[in-house]
Parts: C-alpha cells; structure tokens; sequence
C-alpha cells in the first residue's frame, strides 16, 4: 500500500485509514490560523486516520531539549479518524468524537482544554496527541495524568514537524550527527 505523503521516515507502515474527510467538514473543526492548519487540514481530507502496522516512535529531541526524567521515545500507534455521517465506524481506529466523549466523563477537569484542542493520535496505553488549535503545537498526555493540565508534554512546534519525524519502532541513525 502507497503511504501517504508527509511521513517523512520510509520505515513506517500506515494503513486502515477510513476515506477522506470533506475539506470544510475539517476546516470547521479547526478555526483560526495557526502554523500546521493547512497540513492537517489536507492529511485529514485524504486519510482518515490510520493505523501504524509494526509500530512507530516519535523523539521529542529532534526539537527540543531533554533530560533525565522527561519523556523522549514516544509511541504512536494510530491517528484517530473524524466521525462522517453515512460513513461507517473504522473497527480498528477510535474516533476524534469517542476520545473527547471519553475525556470529558473520565476527566472532567480538563473540559476547557478540551476547547481549544483536538486529540487526534494516540498509542496502547490510552495516553494522547493533542493538537493545539490557537498554536499549532502538538502536545501528549499521559493517562494518568490527564485529570491535570499540568501533566501536557510539548513533543512538536506543529502537525507537519510530528508527523515528519514519525519513525518505526527503532531509531533511525542520523549519520551526520553519529547519534544514535
């Protein structure tokens, strides 16, 4: 299967991704502008989620600092799909709808960031990707610690950036740094 443009890693297998969604459909869950809105805006309009047979990863040190104790090696196990009247459920993907639903019973304390984010991706353990829809940035809640906002990771300054630098299960050598 062709994998769609923009993961920038070639050792990633993204499939079961639902039809694309309307372009206006989209655009009306995302207002505003913001840096990454027009990529995600298209990613979304042709694949509808998706699912990362094998595994993928995605490190937070490819744009910023971290030490000891924070996250850095993420995994990312699919992209949520955006629920389309007539379309039927995707089996294998959870739904943007069905994650906020469960957010908003589980988690109370987190209805006003529910407001200006979009959790569009997650990996095994229920722990989150967010998308910030005044900034661009893509944040990760840890289950745990999603009754409190403090518990955000920043992983990427925008939709592309991540989505860019989702990799497969082990970390690909940067040869021109000799990191590992």
């Amino acid at each position: 299967m062709e994998q769609p443009a923009g993961f920038a890693r070639s050792n990633v297998a993204f499939n079961d991704s639902s039809p694309g969604v309307p372009v206006e459909l989209i655009a009306a869950m995302v207002p505003g502008r913001f840096p990454g809105r027009d990529d995600f805006i298209d990613f979304y309009s042709k694949n509808n989620g998706g699912y990362f047979d094998g595994g993928a990863v995605f490190y937070r040190d490819a744009f910023y600092e971290v030490i000891a104790g924070d996250y850095n090696r993420l995994e990312v196990e699919a992209f949520n799909y955006i629920e389309v009247a007539g379309m039927p459920t995707n089996p294998r993907l959870l739904s943007i709808a069905e994650v906020i639903e469960s957010v908003h019973f589980y988690c109370p304390e987190m209805r006003e960031f529910l407001e200006t984010h979009i959790p569009f991706a997650g990996d095994c353990g229920d722990n989150k990707y967010w998308l910030d829809t005044q900034t661009g940035i893509v944040k990760f809640t840890v289950a745990e610690d999603e009754f409190h906002t403090d518990g955000v990771t920043v992983v990427a300054p925008d939709f592309p950036s991540f989505r860019a630098n989702i990799q497969g299960m082990e970390r690909c050598m940067r040869f021109s740094s000799g990191i590992a």
